[in-house]
């Protein structure tokens, strides 16, 4: 029997596919890349280490193995890729063994940096100021749809994909409450509330009246889940949008790059502004864990905020 087959027989590839089937708290894109990815390092671990199941995986196996694929000239970019799927399917496979009532887990527990690849080097990245969103929304005049998205990163600090999924009960619960309730879109399904003014309550009370009305399913206001591919579409288009009026769009504030200005330009320049008003209440440490809880970062992914924002840290 070939060896591609005896893995095909495999508790361990059965597992794969359980996990394929049932583990949707990613995007449709981000499974399929980490089903990809996750087949090629359980494969390797079959054969190379004999592994049987997710659950038998040991860090010494791991370790191994990332040092034959830079022995391979894997890069480490590609490294990172897969074990970040692995962590992704052993994370699912802990908790339904809980479900279970096992008391097995996998053990699989060293970080990148323990596996000898080091931490992903964060480049200063730079927003706009005040003006140059003017810019931004003069160069979609006609598109209120996509002002009223971009006005939603600019001063909230949404992702494109979470901006595209608003709702408008949950812009209604936001101007009653003086909170934005962000998990639809979001990465990982992860739920983050963000604290909102009266300048940024009346952009809200805007943009529904703008398009408010529109009837889409389930209240959206931008798009119709009711439509195949609907979602995927102005999204891609929204973000395309840049690209291709790249050239009426304003220059970041990058005083080394001649950088134009992206969608998510403007999650970055929330950023940097909500850090300088956060600095005037509270300490450093307290502002950058207020702004990353906003932003729906880990609260130990500090280093991100490096390539948020540039010019200020």
């Amino acid at each position: 029997m070939a060896e591609k087959d005896k893995f095909v027989c495999t508790t361990l590839c059965q597992q794969l596919k359980h996990i394929a089937k049932s583990n949707n708290t990613k995007s449709w894109a981000t499974k399929n890349t980490y089903m990809r990815e996750l087949n090629k390092i359980c494969r390797d671990l079959f054969n190379q280490c004999q592994v049987q199941k997710l659950e038998n995986i040991k860090n010494i196996q791991v370790k191994n193995l990332i040092e034959s694929y830079i022995d391979e000239g894997v890069s480490v970019a590609e490294c990172k890729k897969r074990l970040s799927a692995l962590r992704w399917a052993l994370s699912y496979q802990n908790a339904w063994l809980n479900t279970k009532g096992s008391k097995k887990q996998c053990r699989f527990t060293l970080t990148n940096k323990e596996l000898g690849l080091g931490n992903k080097v964060f480049h200063q990245r730079f927003g706009i100021s005040a003006e140059g969103f003017k810019q931004v929304l003069s160069a979609m005049q006609g598109n209120e749809k996509y002002q009223s998205m971009a006005s939603l990163q600019y001063y909230f600090g949404l992702r494109s994909r979470e901006a595209v999924l608003v709702s408008q009960s949950q812009l209604l619960d936001a101007i009653r409450t003086g909170k934005l309730t962000v998990k639809e879109g979001a990465k990982g399904g992860r739920e983050r509330k963000i604290n909102i003014n009266t300048k940024q309550k009346a952009i809200l009370e805007d943009i529904l009246s703008k398009h408010g009305k529109l009837g889409y399913t389930n209240n959206y206001l931008f798009v119709d889940k009711g439509t195949r591919g609907n979602v995927s579409s102005v999204l891609k288009g929204y973000q395309c949008y840049f690209y291709n009026h790249q050239h009426d769009m304003p220059e970041t504030l990058n005083p080394d790059e001649h950088e134009r200005t992206t969608s998510h330009t403007l999650r970055r320049s929330y950023a940097t502004n909500r850090l300088i008003q956060l600095r005037k209440k509270f300490d450093e440490t307290q502002a950058r864990a207020i702004l990353i809880a906003e932003l729906g970062h880990g609260e130990q992914r500090t280093e991100l905020l490096k390539c948020y924002c540039g010019g200020i840290l």
